[in-house]
């Protein structure tokens, strides 16, 4: 015998808003997780304090994106600026390194390639010029084209990575015989070194360097190889290393700059001016920023 059927009296309540409430709740938690992975596995520098903590050397200068070198901006100034003190800190170095030959050598170097090596030894190249010093500037070949030039004081020398890069012992073997290099007629040399992570590291030639200059991306990984070869660089050549970060964002502001500078050891003492000369020095200076720092 079968009972009749029984039908609730009251509409059951729906569970509508109990789904939404549940498909919320789960897509936040697959958000924040998406978010924490990505931070994770992200290698990338994202300030300077981090850049200190993951390349463990103090950060010497740091540099904005230049995205209109040639308007006059505040992202201009603030290269401007950086180039002064970074300008400062590697006079007082060479100054105190007296133990390595004369013309003091300069290198510049990078973990992987475009980095900015070039956009701040041209940057540099310009203070020196202004100072009346003489600079002889060292680069790799790109086209295999490129000769000995000499432009408004600064001599341009072109070199070939040769096979044997590891056993060079001096920037006059690693010129071209052709191109007539003779450091004796130069004050500063600055030597760019191709990117270390495909290329040989001139053991040899890095002895008699005065100062190096470690060039880093902000938007480049920074993981377990880069950390290898740099301290594998530490080790070969036991001189100081200034850490320049290239293209950070958001570093416009001059109390940024301000702290960068009472943070680091060498610039410290060094005052941030504002005087009207320094503006107007700006100015002619800032011709320089013909291309920008990507």
């Amino acid at each position: 015998m079968l009972d009749a059927p029984d039908f609730p009296l009251l509409p059951l309540p729906s569970k509508r808003w109990q789904l939404i409430a549940i498909g919320l709740g789960v897509g936040i938690f697959i958000a924040l997780l998406l978010t924490a992975l990505r931070f994770w596995l992200d290698k990338r520098i994202q300030s300077p304090e981090q850049a200190e903590a993951m390349i463990g050397m103090p950060v010497a200068a740091l540099f904005p994106t230049v995205r209109k070198p040639q308007v006059f901006t505040r992202t201009t100034l603030a290269s401007r600026s950086m180039f002064e003190q970074l300008f400062n800190a590697i006079n007082i170095e060479v100054t105190q390194n007296i133990s390595k030959p004369y013309p003091p050598i300069i290198s510049l170097f990078s973990i992987r390639s475009k980095q900015g090596k070039t956009w701040v030894a041209n940057g540099l190249i310009q203070l020196y010029e202004q100072a009346d010093q003489k600079v002889a500037y060292c680069y790799p070949r790109v086209t295999g084209k490129e000769q000995r030039e000499l432009r408004q004081g600064v001599t341009y020398f072109p070199y070939t990575i040769r096979p044997d890069f590891m056993n060079v012992t001096g920037v006059d073997y690693l010129v071209d015989y052709n191109q007539g290099f003779d450091g004796s007629q130069f004050d500063r040399i600055i030597l760019e070194l191709p990117a270390l992570i495909n290329h040989q590291i001139p053991v040899y030639l890095l002895k008699s360097s005065a100062l190096s200059l470690l060039i880093i991306d902000a938007n480049s990984p920074w993981a377990r190889a880069e950390k290898q070869l740099l301290s594998m660089y530490v080790r070969v050549t036991n001189q100081p290393i200034l850490t320049v970060l290239n293209r950070v964002e958001g570093i416009m502001s001059r109390c940024r700059v301000r702290s960068m500078l009472c943070r680091n050891p060498l610039l410290r003492n060094i005052r941030y001016s504002r005087s009207g000369m320094f503006f107007r020095r700006q100015k002619v200076r800032v011709k320089y920023l013909v291309v920008d720092n990507k």
